[in-house]
């Protein structure tokens, strides 16, 4: 695997496939009508954190942006369509999971092929009446790959174009090993037909590479953080919540993600907590998101004697989730080295970084890279719950290093911003000249 640093990892694979100096089709032809087919909602992680802030910054740039997306409540989502600050937004159909305030839960095996078609086709229909100069798959799923194929005219002009964030086949929740081949199938036969591929890690780009996606078809986008976000935060929020907690001068850490233990380790968090909390009693936890498996770590944390030191937020919304990274001393990101995290770049790290907070994580995938090593966190071993306990007590003893590292971490999260790294996701339309 590719190890180098996020931005000359960027720089450098572009050097490489653009050996020619040449203007983007972009620039050449100005506006373009851009169409993005999303299997998930704007509150959802890749949603929230990449499509969102990319397609708003799409819009700015003067480029007519629709965002064709499913919803976890579409039965009582309202309204169904509207226009965002330059991008058209319309949910279309049930998403493949469904969403109760901070529970998530799935459908049954026989139900879920009914739910994925009805979306397929809902999206296939509202994708047929627009007039299109590029469409992105954005994260190859069975849904929107197969909905795509209802404009072959785009096809043929080479105008499909994938957006890869995350290793689909390798950290979804399956039923099945027959569901898990086939969105496998999907996923790997849609990045070799797409004129190109914008992903997000190293360890993506080399497995498309793997399966024949020529390199020069690859352009790594890294994940970033939206500055409007980080600027709505209001400036007391963060000590408010706090004191709305009880948490007021207290060590705060703060885990900001999904409670889903099919892809983010929570429960090896949860007992490193309990082992750095045995060490110092006065540390605090808290856990801001929903998920499948909430239930289950809210059970896991009174069996480990956590009480109230480990607080459970739930969802909240994204301005209120950003505040929390910035009211904690550190933010939490649990790994364990298997394909799925490597290929995983977590959004919670560009965010903390943006407001300032030190991260605690494993070298896996590309989060060495983002933070600069020691630069901006701390790295323990993947998955040893006892490396990460140590960390946490160990870098809440020095809170001199660690506000000069918060402040190492905003000034290095100034290249993820979006409205930077739109113009490398523009490059994608020089890959296919």
């Amino acid at each position: 695997m590719l190890r180098l640093s996020v931005p000359r990892a960027a720089a450098k694979h572009d050097r490489v496939r653009c050996q020619a100096a040449r203007e983007s089709p972009v620039s050449r032809n100005g506006s373009m009508r851009l169409v993005f087919l999303l299997n998930q909602s704007l509150e959802y992680p890749s949603g929230l954190g990449r499509y969102w802030p990319l397609c708003r910054e799409l819009a700015r740039l003067g480029h007519r942006t629709t965002m064709l997306c499913l919803h976890p409540s579409f039965a009582s989502l309202a309204p169904r369509r509207f226009h965002r600050e330059g991008v058209d937004v319309r949910y279309v159909a049930q998403m493949h999971v469904r969403q109760e305030g901070s529970v998530r839960s799935y459908y049954a095996s026989w139900e879920l092929p009914f739910v994925v078609a009805g979306g397929t086709v809902a999206m296939a229909r509202a994708l047929r009446k627009l007039d299109v100069d590029a469409l992105h798959i954005a994260k190859a799923q069975p849904g929107n790959g197969l909905a795509a194929l209802v404009r072959p005219d785009l096809w043929r002009k080479g105008s499909v174009y994938l957006d890869s964030d995350d290793y689909e086949a390798g950290s979804n929740n399956f039923q099945s090993g027959a569901q898990q081949r086939l969105v496998a199938l999907i996923e790997d036969g849609i990045a070799r037909r797409v004129r190109a591929v914008t992903t997000n890690t190293t360890f993506t780009a080399a497995r498309l590479q793997g399966i024949g996606v020529a390199r020069e078809r690859i352009l790594l986008v890294p994940n970033g953080v939206e500055r409007e976000r980080v600027r709505a935060v209001p400036a007391g929020l963060p000590d408010e919540l706090r004191r709305r907690y009880g948490l007021e001068g207290t060590p705060l850490l703060a885990y900001v993600g999904s409670l889903s233990l099919a892809n983010h380790c929570v429960d090896l968090m949860l007992r490193a907590f309990a082992s750095a909390h045995e060490q110092r009693s006065d540390l605090r936890l808290a856990l801001v998101g929903g998920g499948e498996d909430m239930v289950a770590m809210q059970a896991l944390a009174r069996e480990l004697g956590l009480g109230e030191s480990a607080r459970f937020i739930g969802r909240v919304d994204p301005v209120e989730a950003l505040a929390w990274t910035a009211a904690a001393d550190l933010s939490l990101d649990p790994a364990i080295d298997d394909p799925a995290h490597r290929a995983r770049a977590p959004l919670k790290i560009p965010e903390a970084m943006a407001v300032g907070t030190p991260v605690i994580t494993s070298d896996v995938g590309d989060r060495a890279e983002v933070i600069g090593g020691d630069a901006a966190g701390f790295l323990v071993p993947p998955g040893d719950s006892e490396a990460l306990a140590q960390a946490m007590v160990d870098a809440l003893s020095d809170q001199e290093r660690l506000r000069a590292m918060g402040r190492r971490a905003s000034e290095m999260a100034e290249s993820l911003y979006w409205d930077h790294l739109v113009h490398r996701f523009l490059r994608v339309y020089d890959l296919a000249s």
